[in-house]
């Protein structure tokens, strides 16, 4: 066990731990059950066409006056370095074509082949359900792709980028997801908020509503329904993952991850191939199909947090990549900026057997795409670690060349591989395999977080403290499990429209929080809801 381990006193689970369990597990019963709410009550393909759209409606400016209000304050610091350039609907537009048509460039019928199944896929969820006008007749799909298109569009623009359906229900919430935009950072904050998570006694926007109607008043405050993109990007990898099962069962060989998992326009010799990619070699770390997560957390680590996951998860399949996300972050994290800053370093092997994990570099586009080379697994993943393998920048080198010796035996490399290895040491070893910088790393060295031309100057004259964890296992809570099952309708199959009974643009916004979800709560998360709206109690 890690000496800073001890030292923050973090003993074997106890009763104390089993609430935090179950708040976890009651809040992903209301996620799905507000995602499930919203495809069924939804009045066809309007209101999602709607709520997108609305997120767009607010320029930066605008959005980010109404940004503070949220506890997690840490994101908010991160508006003001983000990009705004795809902020906009046009220019996000224009992104996704381009990224399109490089991808249909670069990689041919390995390509049209998977697009050719996501537009099934896409087509089979909304076909007759697609209900846009209120007059009468059939519509063919380039009228709903154009007429759906231009309800993004800005008021009393004439021309603008036509998407398609799989561009608009797949490409464009997952490009929103992966860029550095204020969008990223909105749905983050909101998600991650303690009136989200259900933390009892939390403060905030949303407090005052019943627990079950309280994330989606969080993620619809303000000018923006957020709580629209979540559902897209939890649509959008429903209808990946399908894709992902038809077409490896069809080649078996890694299609079609190894084209989600390239950059269109990066160049060959930048490739991070990944493993079972009948195109590459086996230069993805020796085929290990490692990722990597790189968190700034507090000096001892919080175990729920760091175990219950309630957001969207991003790992880098290198360790560059999650160096990269952990100095985009440094400069604005008041975390990152304490003495006694520190990161938490999760590490997990064979990304491509598991079966929540999906690549979503495809969508980055060139620059940010090529330096995270992102994965994403959907909210509400449980993790649980290898707890003799942990690795901290506290421990004697002794100690921690016996434990990388360890590692080396669980991450299953070839016989006789760390004997042919350079210098002897089990822990240079692993630095050859987890990649250059590791050493620096856990040398505690600040120029991987600073450089020469940084204005930005760290707290102290050493890098951050490290503690390294290896992913034992990593799966969703059952709701959020049951929405990836093969007989699970897709959350783009809404209901037909009923143009007679459609709502105004006023009555949609004053619906906004969805109704009560209490019914489809276990009673241990039943009884967690009505606990939470007591008072907390005095200490």
């Amino acid at each position: 066990m890690a000496a800073n381990t001890a030292a923050c006193g973090r003993d074997p689970p106890t009763s104390a731990e089993v609430p935090l369990r179950r708040q976890h597990i009651a809040a992903s019963q209301r996620f799905v059950a507000m995602l499930l709410q919203m495809r069924e009550n939804s009045h066809g393909l309007a209101e999602w066409r709607d709520g997108m759209s609305r997120i767009f409606q607010a320029g930066p400016t605008a959005a980010m006056r109404t940004s503070g209000a949220l506890r997690d304050a840490e994101f908010y610091q991160l508006i003001g370095k983000c990009g705004n350039d795809l902020y906009e609907f046009s220019s996000m537009a224009a992104h996704i074509a381009k990224t399109t048509d490089a991808a249909e460039h670069k990689f041919g019928t390995r390509y049209t082949t998977v697009s050719g199944l996501l537009d099934t896929e896409v087509h089979a969820a909304t076909t007759k359900r697609v209900d846009l006008s209120s007059s009468s007749g059939s519509r063919n799909a380039t009228e709903d792709e154009e007429q759906l298109s231009q309800t993004f569009w800005k008021a009393n623009q004439v021309e603008g980028i036509v998407l398609s359906h799989t561009q608009l229900f797949i490409h464009l919430p997952l490009t929103m997801y992966v860029q550095d935009t204020l969008h990223l950072y909105e749905m983050l904050a909101r998600l991650n908020s303690e009136v989200s998570r259900g933390v009892p006694g939390a403060e905030g926007p949303g407090a005052n509503f019943p627990l079950s109607r309280q994330l989606r008043a969080v993620l619809d405050q303000g000018l923006q329904p957020y709580s629209w993109l979540v559902f897209s990007i939890m649509g959008a990898l429903q209808l990946l993952h399908r894709a992902k099962r038809k077409l490896a069962g069809e080649f078996g060989d890694g299609f079609p991850l190894g084209v989600l998992a390239t950059t269109p326009a990066c160049p060959h010799e930048c490739r991070v191939h990944t493993p079972l990619d009948p195109t590459a070699s086996a230069s993805d770390r020796f085929g290990l199909g490692l990722m990597f997560r790189g968190l700034w957390v507090p000096p001892c680590v919080d175990e729920d947090r760091a175990r219950h996951q309630y957001s969207f998860n991003s790992f880098s399949r290198t360790l560059g990549g999650a160096l990269f996300v952990l100095n985009q972050y440094a400069r604005v994290l008041p975390l990152a900026q304490r003495p006694d800053w520190h990161v938490l370093l999760l590490v997990g092997r064979n990304w491509t057997n598991i079966p929540w994990m999906m690549p979503v570099q495809l969508f980055t586009g060139s620059g940010v795409g090529e330096s995270e080379k992102e994965l994403i697994a959907p909210p509400f993943m449980t993790l649980s670690f290898e707890d003799h393998l942990e690795l901290n920048t506290s421990m004697p080198t002794s100690e921690l060349d016996m434990r990388a010796h360890l590692v080396l035996e669980w991450l299953g490399l070839p016989s006789g591989w760390e004997a042919c290895s350079t210098k002897g040491s089990s822990l240079n070893t692993l630095g050859t395999l987890l990649g250059p910088a590791f050493m620096k790393l856990m040398a505690q060295s600040v120029d991987l977080f600073v450089s020469p031309e940084d204005d930005w100057v760290p707290s102290c004259e050493k890098g951050p403290s490290v503690t390294v964890r290896f992913i034992s296992s990593m799966d969703p809570r059952p709701a959020v499990r049951r929405l990836f099952d093969e007989r699970e309708r897709p959350l783009f199959a809404f209901p037909p429209g009923r143009p007679e009974k459609r709502r105004t643009a006023k009555t949609l916004r004053q619906a906004s929080c969805a109704p009560s979800v209490e019914s489809k709560l276990t009673p241990d998360a039943a009884s967690l809801s009505s606990r939470s709206r007591q008072p907390r109690d005095s200490e």
